[in-house]
């Protein structure tokens, strides 16, 4: 278990509707950085915000803006490291699974199809803007994902409001409806 910004024990195991609150998740993911500190301050929260803005419809960037948000619980943990933890893959999957049913995040279909897209290419995109001069060459095939726009980084207190604010706006045009 761990304690939450807003003072809420969260067990791994046993997510449950009224231990996940938004604003942990907002406050969470604001001051987890991206690519485990390895580059410039770039939030997960902010790859969010960037992910949901360049969706078409509003249930994909809806999709787009929650797709990372068990990290707020679980950690942003690096990709390579991750396959040598096959059960936190597991506890990833069941934390989001309770907090797209809590929040109503649609899944699935064309929109899983698009979020996949957006945030491998949001992935090309701050690789070159974040990391700088790495080498691709140790990184997994990422043809077809052109980087698509600039990384701006921002305080963790402004990036935590403006992902509160599009949350809000987007959980009433998309996650209230049944």
């Amino acid at each position: 278990m761990i304690e939450t910004y807003t003072g809420i024990m969260f067990d791994f195991l046993n997510p449950t509707q009224e231990s996940i609150r938004i604003e942990d998740i907002a406050h969470a993911l604001s001051n987890l950085c991206r690519f485990t500190g390895h580059g410039l301050f770039y939030s997960v929260a902010q790859h969010s915000l960037a992910c949901s803005a360049m969706a078409v419809a509003p249930r994909a960037a809806y999709a787009a803006l929650m797709h990372d948000a068990h990290e707020a619980y679980t950690g942003d943990i690096s990709t390579p490291l991750k396959a040598l933890l096959p059960y936190y893959r597991k506890i990833a999957n069941h934390i989001q699974k309770a907090i797209n049913e809590k929040y109503n995040v649609p899944g699935g279909g064309a929109v899983k199809a698009e979020v996949k897209y957006i945030d491998r290419m949001m992935l090309v995109t701050e690789k070159k803007e974040i990391l700088g001069n790495s080498n691709m060459e140790h990184w997994p095939s990422y043809d077809g994902y052109p980087p698509n726009c600039m990384c701006y980084s921002y305080a963790a207190i402004d990036t935590e409001a403006m992902f509160l604010d599009l949350f809000r706006s987007l959980h009433e045009k998309v996650g209230t409806q049944g």
